[in-house]
């Protein structure tokens, strides 16, 4: 194939590219309610990033001065980037820490007895304490027996919201003064709230669970079939896109409940959760306007918290208000549950209102 064909068609696959990561930067801005396509493209950002990234190389390489367009757009995206891959130092300073958890637990289906290969609820409660938090949010916590023995950071047995033994619970080593749900609570979605009484000081804690996508198991066959001449392949990906479809509406329709909820909290919040959905995304963007977000802020690496088939996705958070100092976050990349956990310590002595 001769190279000036080669490098025209590359230089078109470029421009093809841009434009959709140029488009994608679009879909925290547009409710899904409105026009969900754009969605999509918000969802496979980090794809996009490193196709470009591919091509910022190929070009280089190739001593050609194209690279610069690829470069152009990953910095035009760079609070995209920033909120997918944390760049941040640790921060190692002696002050007074609390830590906050937030673990989709997939039901603690995971977690079994080493004899019995059997789940094991036990074996759960060992795995939360030994992250030594003080503040739990989890969701997907179905009835698990054994909640009772999870302890806090220094050994205090945990206040529980109402709603445990879940499937949404906020669990806390300080007094709860005040708890509640609203809105869309359901079978394995909803939200929780707690004013938590740290050392005199109350925050508003946050635990959410959006509507999920509901993809995963079509995902994997897709991928497993790996043959897109198959009616019954685009037969899968049509279904998986109307559910996309479906999902994205309706958390855009949730978000919006809760965001008028937080408006009205009289305390600084804390909101953690599975949202079900990324950073380039409707609902990150209003859930975080006027927030911290704790990965963000003070995490490093990757920054992705789903531990199925369909790579680089970040849809589990904790934000809060500008007035809650984070110090470090951290993904944990342990595989007992289809989403990893989320740690992320806040210095309370300089909560305040805001």
């Amino acid at each position: 194939m001769p190279r000036k064909f080669t490098n025209n068609f590359a230089r078109w696959l470029n421009l093809g590219l841009i434009t959709l990561t140029l488009l994608s930067y679009l879909s925290p801005y547009i409710n899904p309610n409105h026009f969900w396509p754009i969605a999509l493209l918000g969802l496979i950002y980090p794809i996009l990033l490193v196709l470009n990234l591919f091509f910022i190389f190929y070009w280089l390489i190739k001593k050609r001065r194209y690279f610069l367009f690829s470069l152009t757009c990953v910095l035009l995206g760079w609070s995209f980037l920033t909120k997918n891959v944390g760049f941040n130092k640790e921060n190692l300073s002696e002050e007074q820490r609390v830590k906050i958890l937030s673990y989709n637990t997939h039901s603690g289906r995971n977690f079994l007895n080493p004899e019995t290969k059997k789940r094991s609820g036990e074996a759960f409660a060992n795995y939360i304490n030994s992250k030594q938090a003080d503040i739990i949010c989890m969701q997907e916590f179905y009835n698990n027996p054994h909640y009772k023995k999870i302890r806090g950071s220094k050994g205090e047995k945990f206040y529980f919201t109402e709603s445990q033994p879940g499937p949404i619970v906020i669990a806390s080593a300080f007094p709860i003064v005040k708890e509640g749900g609203f809105g869309f609570i359901n079978a394995s979605n909803g939200t929780v709230f707690a004013d938590i009484d740290i050392n005199g000081t109350i925050i508003r804690v946050y635990n959410v669970h959006l509507k999920s996508n509901e993809i995963t198991i079509i995902a994997d066959e897709v991928a497993a079939s790996r043959d897109l001449r198959e009616r019954e392949t685009w037969s899968k990906i049509k279904t998986m896109l109307k559910g996309y479809r479906r999902a994205t509406k309706i958390r855009a329709a949730q978000t919006k409940e809760i965001t008028e909820h937080i408006a009205q909290s009289p305390y600084p919040v804390l909101i953690c959760g599975d949202f079900n959905d990324v950073p380039q995304s409707y609902v990150y963007q209003q859930l975080s306007q006027g927030k911290i977000d704790h990965f963000q802020e003070t995490g490093r690496g990757m920054g992705s918290t789903f531990a199925g088939s369909i790579p680089f996705l970040r849809i589990d958070y904790i934000l809060s208000s500008p007035a809650i100092k984070t110090l470090r976050t951290e993904v944990i990349k342990d595989e007992y549950s289809d989403h990893y956990p989320i740690v992320s310590e806040i210095n309370f002595q300089v909560l305040g209102h805001n």
